[in-house]
C-alpha cells in the first residue's frame, strides 16, 4: 500500500454522480463549510484544484468539491468520521438524511484501510482495518464491487488470504494488504475511474482552505498530537 486519503463523498443523486465531472460552486463550499461546522476557514490557494492534489491535504486544511448535487470533502478529520458521536458524522447524516454516501481512509504507515457506505442515508456496509489489528469492523454484505476480489481469497489458518495478480503473477496478501484494492474498488463506483489513474475528461475540481487561526504543524502540539495517524486510526474505529 502506498497512498493516503480521508475523503467523503456525499450525493442526492445515485453514486455514478461524480463520474459526470460536475461544475465546482464556490458559494456552495462556502455555505457547506458553515453547515458543516467546518470553519472558520479562509481559501488557501485562488486556483481550483484536481481531486488528487487534495487527497491527503495537511492537518490545517481540507479540500472540498461542492456541486448541484453533492459534494466531496478531503480532510484529515475525517480519520474520526466513524467515531461513535462524531459530529461532522453527524452534521451530514442529519444535513443529508436520504444521501448516498461513502468515506474512505487509507494511510499505508500502518497499512490502514476502510470504507463506510450509506444507501439512501441508511449504512449498508462498513469495512475497516489496519497491519496491526486485524479487521475491526466487518459490517454488511458484500458490495458489487468488492465480490471479484473476495471471490479470489480463501481461509488458510483462520486467516483470509488473498491471491491476487502481479505482473501477470499470482501472489499471496493477507487483508491489510488487500484493503487499498478493495478502497479504490468500492471509490470507483464514485468516481468513475480508480484512485491511482487519471481520467482523459480531467479530474473533479476542488478548492483547498485553511482552517482560519490554525498553526503550522510544526507550532502547534495539538496539531502533531492530531497528525498521528495511530490515533486517529484508533477514532476512525471507535476505539
Amino acid at each position: 500500500m502506498g497512498f493516503k486519503a480521508a475523503t467523503v463523498f456525499v450525493t442526492t443523486r445515485e453514486p455514478e454522480y461524480f463520474s459526470t465531472n460536475p461544475t465546482h460552486l464556490p458559494e456552495k463550499a462556502e455555505a457547506l463549510i458553515e453547515q458543516l461546522g467546518l470553519g472558520p476557514a479562509v481559501v488557501a490557494k485562488d486556483e481550483l484544484l484536481p481531486y488528487s492534489d487534495c487527497m491527503y491535504p495537511p492537518v490545517d486544511q481540507f479540500g472540498l468539491g461542492a456541486y448541484e448535487h453533492g459534494f466531496i470533502l478531503e480532510d484529515q478529520r475525517l480519520y474520526e468520521f466513524s467515531e461513535p458521536g462524531n459530529a461532522l458524522h453527524k452534521a451530514i447524516l442529519d444535513g443529508y438524511p436520504t444521501a448516498n454516501i461513502l468515506a474512505i481512509v487509507l494511510h499505508s504507515y500502518v497499512n490502514l484501510y476502510g470504507y463506510d457506505i450509506y444507501e439512501r442515508g441508511k449504512r449498508i456496509r462498513f469495512l475497516a482495518g489496519s497491519a496491526n489489528d486485524g479487521v475491526i469492523h466487518d459490517f454488511g454484505e458484500l458490495q458489487p464491487e468488492e465480490k471479484p476480489i473476495f471471490a479470489q481469497s480463501s481461509i488458510v489458518d483462520g486467516e483470509r488470504i488473498f491471491k491476487l495478480d502481479v505482473n501477470g503473477s499470482l501472489e499471496e496478501f493477507d487483508m491489510s494488504c488487500t484493503g487499498e484494492s478493495l478502497v479504490f474498488a468500492v471509490a470507483k463506483r464514485y468516481l468513475g475511474y480508480d484512485i491511482d489513474q487519471f481520467p482523459d475528461d480531467g479530474e473533479l475540481q476542488m478548492q483547498l482552505f485553511s482552517r482560519a487561526g490554525a498553526k503550522t504543524r510544526g507550532e502547534s502540539k495539538q496539531a502533531k498530537s492530531q497528525a498521528n495517524p495511530l490515533a486517529k486510526i484508533m477514532k476512525f474505529f471507535g476505539r
